[in-house]
Order: C-alpha cells, then sequence, then structure tokens
C-alpha cells in the first residue's frame, strides 16, 4: 500500500480530515510507512469489542472490499494492556 492508497481510504470512510475519530471507542490511529514497502496502520480501542464493531461496520466497508480485491492484504495482531481508567485494546493491521 502506498500513502496515496491509504489517504484515498481514509477519505472514502470519511476519516480524511486530521484527528478525525471514526467510532466509538477509538482513542488512537496511527500510521505509516514501513520499513521495505507498505504500510503499518495502528489502532488503540477502549475495548476489542468497539474495535470489532467498527471494523465490521458500513464506515470500515472500503478497506474490507480492497483487501477482498486484492489491493491490500492485513495481518491482525492484538495485544491487551492496562491504563489508569480500566483497559485499553491494541489491533495492528499491516498492509
Amino acid at each position: 500500500m502506498t500513502a496515496e492508497q491509504y489517504d484515498g481510504l481514509m477519505a472514502a470512510m470519511g476519516l480524511a480530515e486530521k484527528g478525525a475519530i471514526g467510532a466509538l471507542g477509538a482513542v488512537a490511529h496511527i500510521a505509516g510507512p514501513k520499513e521495505g514497502g507498505g504500510w503499518r496502520v495502528v489502532d488503540v480501542w477502549d475495548t476489542e469489542e468497539a474495535a470489532n464493531a467498527f471494523y465490521a461496520s458500513d464506515t470500515f466497508a472500503p478497506v474490507r472490499a480492497a483487501a477482498e480485491g486484492g489491493g491490500i492484504t492485513t495481518r491482525l495482531g492484538r495485544c491487551t494492556a492496562s491504563k489508569p481508567d480500566g483497559w485499553a485494546t491494541l489491533v495492528v493491521l499491516s498492509v
């Protein structure tokens, strides 16, 4: 994935504006190029349920369509970490 493809997907989801949060429970979204090519996206969520709801939503449909169409591939990793007011779920997509 290139920066242009990433920007296009973010625009298709209505999340192109800096600081846009696309779903209830989203804490942070970080993205950038990977060494050797490609793109990495890291999302942090209040709960795993919030992450799953967003990834199953119509908002995320452009990313699912790109993955199914062969435009990108994803690998999902998860870890859960403590924070002062509970737990946060970290989701990493490598594309």
